[in-house]
């Protein structure tokens, strides 16, 4: 009797584990269709997909005619191959820390829809990691695009012979997870800011951008700003995804950091990320809930 009366509550704590691992599947593939669906504006796919196409290129010519008026030199040299990487996967910075912090406001305000989400049965982390997903899948392309312009347009030197899809899949997925725990950080900030506090992720994406090693080595960066940098898990992304894509290592100070002492860092930077930016959000959750803050209204 006790063995089948345990065997019966082990299959009752399987099937709500299922059932609840189930439901929120479900979450995220609502959400990241809805996410899809705003960030295209509602339009055709092919459409939508065609611009995907030709923002990146464009963008990847002002970076061009910006690299040459400043330096006079060639695409095939290495600091461009560099600068283009780094902002090449930055966007992922930008549009999924910045994106889903702004989904606060624009839920809250705009549609005037996040506390029907959050009285719902979904939990708002599931609903936020699945509009996270449309604009990982939406930057995904545009980040694609931009690496094959560069590599048969513009000659910068991406070669299959030089590439290391290992190492490359083990950064990239630290990299995008530690994008997710900053986002839920700047996700909370907004959950109790006005509308206008969606600047502090515009600002805080610029200073990442600047930091992070995206555009130049941080070497020649001041003394006090390199010591910021090698705190960003986001640096060591950065040049994670350089060595596996150009097989060079950036700078003097990051040189001196082998392949595996980058992923440790890049690894623990990246668990800090993930728990200060839940644990920021669960408390701002609960700030936002006991002051009403969930339907807002604020001015512009």
């Amino acid at each position: 009797m006790a063995v089948a009366s345990a065997m019966a509550t082990m299959t009752a704590v399987l099937t709500a584990a299922m059932a609840k691992i189930k439901g929120n599947w479900r979450v995220l593939q609502l959400s990241a269709w809805l996410g899809w669906q705003l960030e295209s504006n509602w339009t055709d796919p092919l459409l939508f997909l065609g611009y995907i196409f030709v923002k990146p290129v464009a963008s990847s010519l002002i970076l061009l005619v910006m690299y040459l008026v400043v330096t006079r030199g060639d695409t095939t040299a290495p600091a461009f191959a560099g600068m283009y990487v780094g902002n090449a996967f930055f966007a992922f910075v930008g549009q999924v820390m910045f994106g889903v912090s702004w989904v606060i406001a624009e839920d809250r305000e705009h549609f005037a829809t996040l506390k029907y989400v959050y009285i719902s049965r979904i939990r708002l982390f599931w609903y936020l990691l699945g509009r996270a997903g449309a604009k990982f899948v939406i930057t995904s392309i545009s980040t694609a695009v931009l690496l094959l312009f560069g590599r048969y347009a513009l000659g910068v030197p991406l070669h299959l012979t030089g590439f290391r899809p290992l190492y490359f899949g083990v950064v990239f997925g630290l990299g995008i997870v530690g994008c997710v725990g900053a986002s839920l950080f700047m996700a909370g900030i907004m959950l109790v800011a006005a509308r206008n506090g969606g600047g502090y992720a515009e600002g805080l994406a610029g200073l990442f951008y600047l930091a992070s090693g995206a555009l130049f080595p941080i070497d020649i960066l001041p003394r006090w700003l390199q010591g910021a940098s090698l705190a960003l898990p986001f640096t060591y992304w950065i040049e994670g995804l350089k060595r596996a894509l150009l097989g060079t290592a950036t700078g003097a100070r990051l040189s001196a950091l082998g392949d595996t002492g980058l992923l440790w860092r890049l690894a623990l930077g990246t668990a800090a990320a993930i728990i200060v930016g839940a644990g920021a959000f669960r408390l701002a959750e609960h700030v936002a809930r006991r002051r009403g803050l969930l339907d807002m209204q604020t001015q512009s």
